[in-house]
């Protein structure tokens, strides 16, 4: 997609062929307009870390939280006072 197709609506057309020459073409039903991608993703409900948080060596988990927009992966940054931890998912 480009700037162009904003507004606009797709189809998709399709022929066959085989050895003996071309079918008839079959179009698909027209998408949705194309619309503008929203902005930056926007937290509308905070991570949570959780896990034996005060134990060494006990396993961590977070949640991603809630997020306007769509975010296509999410970077984790775990954080301590002593060290910094990055992860992408």
């Amino acid at each position: 997609m480009c700037d162009g197709d904003i507004g606009n609506v797709i189809t998709v057309s399709e022929t066959p062929l085989n050895g003996t020459g071309s079918g008839q073409i079959a179009f698909s039903a027209a998408s949705s307009a194309v619309i503008v991608k929203s902005g930056a993703p926007v937290n509308a409900v905070t991570p949570v870390i959780s896990g034996n948080i005060g134990t060494v060596g006990a396993v961590l988990t977070a949640s991603n939280g809630n997020w306007s927009g769509v975010p296509n992966w999410f970077s984790l940054h775990l954080v301590s006072e002593r060290s910094t931890y990055y992860y992408y998912i």
